[in-house]
C-alpha cells in the first residue's frame, strides 16, 4: 500500500478517542498513540441468534442466510431481509429487502387455495 501513501498498522487498540463521534485518535496496547482523520476496518460477521440454522436455512461462507432474488431462503416459505442476509448493511439496503420480501410473501398468499 505505499504506493498510495496508506499505512496498514497491526497493532491492538486499547481505546478510540473522539470529539463529538469524530475521530481523533486511537490508543494502542504498547502505549502509542496515532492520529487518525479516517480509519477502515475489516468487521467479521455473525448472526445473533441460531434460529435461521435450527429452521433449516443455509448460510453463506461469510456467514448471511442465503437467499434468492425474491429473498427466499433456501427452506421453503421461510425469508430473510436486512443484514442477516445481505453484505451491504445499510437502512436503504434493509429497507429495499424488506420491501421486496412484503410483496413477495403478499403475491404467494394471493395465490394460496384456502
Amino acid at each position: 500500500m505505499k504506493q498510495y501513501d496508506i499505512q496498514i498498522i497491526e497493532k491492538k487498540i486499547s481505546a478510540i478517542e473522539h470529539e463529538n463521534g469524530r475521530l481523533e485518535h486511537f490508543l494502542f496496547e504498547d502505549g502509542s498513540i496515532e492520529k487518525f482523520e479516517c480509519a477502515y476496518a475489516s468487521i467479521p460477521f455473525k448472526q445473533n441468534t441460531t434460529l435461521p440454522t435450527e429452521l433449516g436455512c443455509k448460510l453463506t461462507e461469510q456467514g448471511y442466510i442465503e437467499v434468492d432474488l425474491m429473498q427466499k431462503t433456501t427452506e421453503n416459505g421461510i425469508f430473510a431481509c436486512g443484514d442477516n442476509s445481505s453484505m451491504m448493511r445499510s437502512v436503504s439496503t434493509a429497507v429495499y429487502g424488506g420491501n421486496i420480501t412484503g410483496a413477495i410473501i403478499n403475491y404467494e398468499l394471493t395465490q394460496e387455495n384456502f
